[in-house]
């Protein structure tokens, strides 16, 4: 029973690596999609809670949404009202035109309150177990949890926005500045928020470069570094 964080850069495949990985160990996967699903639901006044539980939401997205009920109300993860009713009706602030890959809690919420959602949903997923979280929010908020293995994915400049540009059909010149932008933003919120570096690979049990490695391959080695490493901690 265990959780792996993933934490990677633009462009070098970590996003389908966690999805792969997630598969492959039947794991559920933790995305800041989700995460923004689950707060927005929990919004919702209660008498609009019933058709969503009518929805069936996935296992994981109703284990969430009862951890926040189950929450004395002052205590609540919590938004102002003009945050809270954009989120209700789907729509959000403008991305910045300076940084279109801006991430939805710059976007949303000011960092306090991101802050304080997130640790409390990702400490709740890691109560549970058996989960990839994809973000940069999973390895510092649960650095100190026996039960995770935290996975650091990196790729060379050059080849991501070669990636990027292949995936979006977008100029270099684009493609470089997104990935520029990006690294620089998350190099930013990690220094600010969690007084570390990025990319320094002694935060991580493992950093995997998919140079030269498909995301078959990049699971492969993740699933039995993780193996390896569950056998240790016994």
């Amino acid at each position: 029973m265990s959780v792996v964080t993933i934490t990677s850069q633009l462009g070098s495949g970590g996003h389908e690596i966690a999805r792969k990985l997630a598969n492959l160990m039947d794991y559920d996967l933790i995305t800041k999609g989700l995460i923004r699903n689950v707060f927005r639901t929990s919004l919702l006044p209660e008498d609009q809670l019933a058709a969503i539980d009518a929805a069936r939401p996935s296992a994981i997205e109703q284990y969430l949404l009862e951890e926040i009920r189950a929450l004395p109300e002052t205590h609540r993860p919590d938004l102002p009202d003009d945050m809270a009713a954009a989120l209700l009706v789907g729509t959000s602030a403008p991305v910045s035109e300076a940084d279109p890959d801006a991430s939805f809690e710059e976007e949303i919420l000011d960092e306090v309150r991101y802050q304080r959602m997130t640790d409390f949903l990702i400490g709740r997923i890691a109560d549970r177990n058996r989960a990839v979280v994809l973000g940069r929010g999973g390895r510092p908020i649960l650095q100190s949890r026996e039960n995770v293995f935290h996975v650091l994915v990196v790729c060379p400049f050059k080849i991501r926005v070669e990636r990027i540009m292949a995936k979006e059909l977008c100029e270099e010149e684009v493609a470089r500045e997104r990935v520029r932008l990006s690294d620089q933003r998350e190099e930013r919120i990690f220094r600010d928020w969690f007084q570390t570096g990025f990319t320094d690979p002694t935060n991580y049990d493992l950093t995997v470069n998919t140079a030269h490695l498909t995301p078959r391959d990049a699971v492969s080695v993740i699933s039995q570094a993780l193996v390896s490493s569950l056998k240790r901690r016994r």
